[in-house]
């Protein structure tokens, strides 16, 4: 099982959030309010326009194609969607698991109105190419559903919001490893201390619902490693 401590968690997120000052689409760093609370946390929110002419957000390969299917949005008051189209705020937290120690995302997602998303209307804004739901009944899709993505409560402000499991984290952070294992020590540590894994865990699991990484992180990452190296 790959993990990272709450250490490197740290030193990742303010390195991504760094380089996330020098893209279109900054986050910020939240930390405890007290010195009796010790935490920290990325946090972004994004706007946009969902087309409901087909219940989705469609395939990233479409989203790519026909950007007026799911575009950001800087300023919600300022919208005024076309037809079939609906705004859609969705709030993105980025917070340290310490009980499986990887990263974990936290999302929420309300119309202009306010109304909160349920979690149906969530799977179907995930990209087809995420699931093979074809020949599965609405009961098999849900279970699917809830197995990837489930509603909880946040760990630090109490609201209610949802997260993809941190089982699911773990497993993709052993694909990004190519099998690589915590046991493998010194192989680990090399790759821990060149690469910036919260952005590359970030960048794999963040089209899942809408959100999506700026190339420019992948050349600054790779400026940093020669940097270091040299």
């Amino acid at each position: 099982m790959v993990t990272i401590s709450k250490e490197q968690f740290d030193n990742y997120l303010r390195q991504f959030v760094s380089i996330s000052k020098e893209t279109s689409e900054p986050w910020d760093i939240i930390e405890a309010p007290n010195p009796n609370s010790d935490y920290i946390y990325g946090s972004r929110v994004i706007t946009k326009i969902i087309d409901s002419r087909n219940g989705s957000a469609d395939c990233e390969n479409d989203l790519d194609e026909k950007d007026y299917i799911l575009n950001d949005y800087d300023d919600q008051s300022t919208i005024s969607p076309p037809i079939n189209q609906q705004i859609v705020r969705f709030q993105y937290h980025v917070i340290y698991s310490e009980s499986f120690s990887v990263p974990v995302l936290y999302f929420n997602a309300s119309y202009a109105n306010g109304s909160t998303i349920g979690l149906e209307e969530i799977w179907k804004l995930i990209p087809s190419v995420y699931i093979n739901d074809s020949f599965k009944s609405k009961e098999e899709q849900l279970e699917e559903s809830l197995s990837i993505i489930s509603p909880t409560e946040h760990p630090y402000l109490g609201t209610p919001v949802y997260f993809i499991h941190p089982c699911q984290v773990s497993t993709l952070l052993i694909n990004v490893f190519h099998g690589k294992s915590s046991r493998d020590d010194n192989q680990f540590d090399i790759f821990l201390k060149t690469h910036n894994i919260l952005i590359t865990w970030l960048s794999s699991v963040g089209p899942l619902i809408g959100l999506k990484l700026d190339p420019y992180y992948a050349v600054k990452l790779e400026e940093i490693i020669k940097s270091q190296s040299d």
